[in-house]
């Protein structure tokens, strides 16, 4: 004979929709607000971005952000981004909602370095993008 053996790996889902508390009534509220902004070196940016809070009557919030620059590091490319959060979207109100959000970024730069006491500030890598997509939702349940 011989021996055989093995690993068994157990693990228990608590929950594939999480829980909410109960919140205070909404009240509307809106904001209005520019941005602007430097990576040095990377790029530098600006915009504007919105946020309704209480679309609706409901716990609903809505963001939208536009920003816009100068890609430095990408030959003739224009930075921008928009995003898009809706949070808390009624489905089955009160008890089921629904939170989405939309990213696109185009000619997008992100510096990294070295991480640590003894790293070299001087060695740097620009990670490059000319295009990124973003997407995704979660569902909820409240108990109204």
């Amino acid at each position: 004979g011989g021996f055989w053996g093995g690993l068994v790996l157990a693990t228990a889902v608590h929950a594939l929709v999480f829980e909410r508390r109960t919140r205070p009534k909404p009240e509307l509220s809106y904001f209005v607000y520019p941005i602007v902004g430097s990576i040095p070196g990377v790029q530098d940016f600006y915009g504007a971005g919105a946020t309704v809070s209480a679309f609706g009557g409901s716990y609903m919030d809505i963001t939208y952000v536009r920003l816009m620059g100068d890609a430095k590091r990408i030959a003739g490319g224009d930075f921008a981004i928009d995003l898009l959060t809706v949070l808390d979207a009624p489905i089955w109100y009160p008890y089921l909602t629904a939170s989405l959000f939309y990213v696109d970024i185009r000619n997008g730069t992100w510096p990294e370095g070295e991480r640590g006491i003894n790293s070299d500030p001087n060695r740097t890598y620009h990670l490059l993008a000319s295009r990124v997509w973003l997407r995704g939702g979660e569902l909820s349940t409240h108990s109204g």
